[in-house]
């Protein structure tokens, strides 16, 4: 054995070439295995930041919607909607079955007075706001999408909470603290949200109360006072023009 070592030992440089050659075909081979694990690699870190982001989004959402109910909590009124507001009566003309629970179009437009983000009710419920306007006609986001967002409070404790839809015909007071215990069938009103979105607007009762979630809140389920499901007529809340 050790012979045979001593007689390679003289062709070391060969062997050198020959482990050199080998090593450069084999290369070709593993190239693409190796390329496809860097790639991989690379997807599996965009896909993480990519959820990083989302988790940041959804916080930033959740704060701003905290601060919002903070801002109403502190400026919340004792008075009720004035007793003679301002209504303009309008037809509803197209709910699409597809979007069926996040919007409904209205035969009134800005020339009749109807302005962006003024409440939308139905036999004094509120049912939504105006989202977008034309001269002609306007778009209503109901309460019941998932896009809507107002403060809210229940009337018999002044707790306040986020008003916002399921998407799939629900209404959700949410960041509610779960150490606050609501009564059910209690009534539940908007908050002072702006000087064109009065405090007192009736929405509906306090229907059931959810599990408590992740950063100490939990959601109610409000029943609104009218049936959304059939509304054909609705009426729009109009500025007073001085």
């Amino acid at each position: 054995m050790a012979c045979l070592l001593l007689i390679l030992s003289f062709h070391l440089t060969f062997m050198r070439y020959m482990v050199d050659g080998v090593g450069l075909v084999l290369r070709v081979p593993e190239y693409p295995a190796l390329y496809l694990r860097a790639k991989t690699m690379a997807l599996f870190r965009w896909i993480d930041a990519g959820e990083e982001m989302r988790h940041r989004i959804n916080a930033l959402e959740k704060e701003n919607l905290l601060l919002r109910t903070t801002l109403a909590r502190s400026s919340l009124l004792e008075e009720d909607l004035p007793s003679s507001p301002s209504l303009l009566s309008a037809k509803v003309l197209l709910r699409h079955p597809a979007y069926w629970w996040d919007e409904i179009k209205i035969d009134a437009g800005s020339s009749r007075g109807v302005q962006p983000g003024a409440p939308v009710l139905f036999r004094g419920y509120l049912i939504g706001r105006v989202q977008r306007v034309s001269s002609f006609d306007a778009w209503i986001r109901l309460i019941t999408s998932k896009s809507f967002s107002i403060p809210a409070a229940v009337e018999d404790t002044r707790d306040l909470g986020v008003l916002t839809g399921s998407g799939e015909g629900e209404i959700l007071l949410r960041y509610v603290p779960e150490e606050r215990s609501l009564p059910l069938g209690s009534s539940v009103i908007t908050a002072l949200l702006d000087e064109d979105f009065p405090p007192g607007i009736p929405i509906g009762i306090l229907a059931d109360k959810g599990a408590a979630a992740f950063g100490g809140f939990r959601s109610y389920t409000v029943r609104s006072g009218v049936p959304l499901s059939k509304l054909y007529s609705v009426q729009v809340m109009i500025r007073d023009r001085e």
